[in-house]
This record gives structure tokens, sequence and C-alpha cells, in this order.
């Protein structure tokens, strides 16, 4: 948890900092004279807060439907007055310069998050035992989807083979070449018993495998209550997303 507090921490001031040399920049387009950063930051941040003081206000006495619109009213009246106060700026060059910061802050944002999210870190959310007591129901994790290498033990999420919208998590125990099958209850890899303390309970019903040059094997660290490659098979290294890299506990209700 203060690993990723940190994390907020250092993204919020970089995000602010930005922010503020956006609006300075939107100031000097609408002929603003001599704006600086440090009085840009001054402005947004107490527009921010007086806007969500705002809001909570007019959620508590009943204008819960309208708040947001009111709070982003009473915002532009506070960005107005500042910048009236700083450089002497009128109520219809304040509102140009208040809507394009607005639609610059999304822009940048949605250029910045979007190819994170789709290329570097992705949410995911737990859902069912199959990885208890390792995962369980409700945990949050952030999945690592760039430069990443996969050896037996590793825990990964993956496009399930006959349904790829459907995603899962697992622990890989066989890698590409290798033959997989269960004797008595424990698995085998290459004839050889696997050693696996993360794998809490007997392995049964393995159809013996070998996989190929770019699959895997993955099973459930409960595989009493886990789907797995016992049922659908191999997963191929193309199916796999990432491999978790932060979780946080019980965070999302079930």
């Amino acid at each position: 948890m203060a690993l990723l507090i940190g994390l907020v921490l250092v993204f919020g001031i970089i995000g602010w900092l930005l922010n503020a040399l956006i609006l300075k920049t939107i100031l000097k387009l609408f002929k603003v004279e001599n704006p600086s950063t440090k009085k840009a930051l001054l402005i947004l941040i107490l527009t921010w807060i007086v806007e969500v003081v705002a809001i909570l206000v007019f959620a508590i006495i009943g204008l819960a439907g309208i708040a947001p619109i009111l709070g982003f009213i009473v915002a532009y009246i506070v960005f107005h007055l500042l910048l009236k106060k700083y450089y002497q700026s009128g109520w219809g060059k304040s509102l140009g310069i208040y809507i394009t910061n607005i639609i610059a802050t999304i822009v940048l944002s949605l250029l910045i998050i979007l190819p994170v999210r789709m290329f570097i870190v992705q949410p995911f959310s737990v859902e069912g035992a199959s990885m208890s007591p390792t995962y369980n129901p409700g945990d949050y994790l952030l999945i690592k989807e760039f430069g990443n290498t996969y050896v037996r033990g590793d825990v990964v999420i993956f496009r399930y083979p006959k349904d790829p919208k459907q995603i899962f998590i697992k622990r890989i125990v066989g890698l590409p070449n290798e033959t997989i099958d269960a004797k008595d209850g424990i698995l085998q890899v290459n004839n050889e018993p696997l050693s696996a303390p993360y794998i809490t309970k007997g392995i049964t019903s393995v159809t013996k495998i070998t996989l190929r040059k770019d699959e895997y094997f993955l099973i459930g660290d409960d595989p009493e209550q886990s789907l797995d490659s016992r049922i659908f098979g191999a997963v191929s290294k193309d199916k796999i997303i990432g491999k978790p890299i932060y979780t946080i506990k019980g965070l999302v209700k079930q």
C-alpha cells in the first residue's frame, strides 16, 4: 500500500506540474502578459479545492443530481477571480481560458493514460478461488504487460483460449517443449515429480501432453476449484497478457 500511495503522489505532482505548464501556454495563446508557472499552479490548485468543496456542499444540502454542474460554475467563478487578480482578465477571456484548459488537460491525459493502459500496465480484479490462498476473490492486481519473460512458478494473466474475451489468472507449471503428466496426485514434468509448494492439493485428471515451443501448462493453486490447462489444454505465449507486479488485498467487493 505504501508503494501505491507513493506512486499516486509522484504521478499526482507530475500531473499538477504538467497542467500548470499547459495553463501557462494557454494564457500565452490568449495574449495574457507574463504568465508564470507558479501562478498557474496556484490558480489550478485553488480552483480544484473550491470545486471539490462546492460539489460536497451541494450534495450534502440535497442537490447531488446537479452538484457537478454547480461545482463547475463555482470553480469557473473562482478561476476568473484569480485570473482577474493576477492578469486583469475579463469574464469572457477567463471562460475561454477555462474551457480550453479543460479540453487540453483531457487530451493530454488520454495521450498518457491510454498507451500505458494498453501496452504497459493494466488492472485486474481476481474472481473465484482457483488461486487461493495466493490470490483471493476481491484482490486487485496491477499487471505488467511489457518486457516479460516467463519461468515455472510465475503467476500470469491470460486470455481463455476458448473465449479470448475472458481473462484468467493461473500459475505456470509447464514450460515449452516439456512433457506434462500426473501420477499419484503429483504433477510430473518430463517424467519427474514436480516440487510445487504453491499447489495446495493433489493433481488429478491430467492427460499427458508435450508442449510446443511457445506453449505453457497453467494450473490454479487450488486445483479442485480451477478451470485450467488440465481441461482446456496448453496456452500459447501470445495469449498471455502479463504477470502481477503489485497487489492490493481485498480491494474489490465481490
